[in-house]
């Protein structure tokens, strides 16, 4: 089967319009980058990526580079 994909760049700001793609019907997978913010000693992405991994409809995969382990 042939893999179709699409890349959509954003400014932080945009996550609407990643999230409408999400949930055209046209996509299974969403893969973001992000950097790693420790907060509370959780990982946290920022707030639109925690935006995206929650409504967004299909599978969600986050690549966060070196993340330093304490």
């Amino acid at each position: 089967s042939k893999v179709k994909t699409h890349l959509v760049t954003t400014d932080g700001g945009s996550g609407g319009t990643v999230l409408g793609r999400a949930s055209s019907g046209e996509y299974d997978l969403l893969v973001l980058g992000a950097e790693h913010r420790a907060i509370h000693n959780r990982l946290f992405f920022g707030y639109e990526k925690e935006r995206l991994l929650e409504e967004s409809a299909i599978t969600v995969v986050v690549l966060v580079p070196k993340v330093a382990t304490a």
